[in-house]
């Protein structure tokens, strides 16, 4: 239970960063000049909706995995001598 709660955390932690870095990049947008601003402004949205949407996915995924019972398999052999 532990592991959900780290992974759900870190999920958090990426997804407020990208979402950050794509409102730093929207508001600069503002204050540069000439034909960049319009680059700027997409890209910043751009940046903000895709973490929004990883964001969304990363949640939603270990919900859907909760409700339907199903868990990881688990590692034998050679694949959890590696790790």
């Amino acid at each position: 239970m532990g592991d959900k709660h780290q992974t759900l955390a870190a999920i958090k932690w990426f997804s407020a960063a990208g979402t950050a870095i794509g409102l730093v990049l929207a508001i600069y947008s503002f204050f540069v000049s000439g034909i960049t601003q319009e680059y700027f402004l997409s890209i910043g949205i751009g940046v903000m909706v895709g973490f929004m949407f990883i964001f969304g996915t990363l949640i939603f995924l270990p919900l859907i995995e909760e409700f339907t019972g199903k868990s990881k398999p688990e590692m034998t052999g050679m694949i959890k001598n590696r790790l």
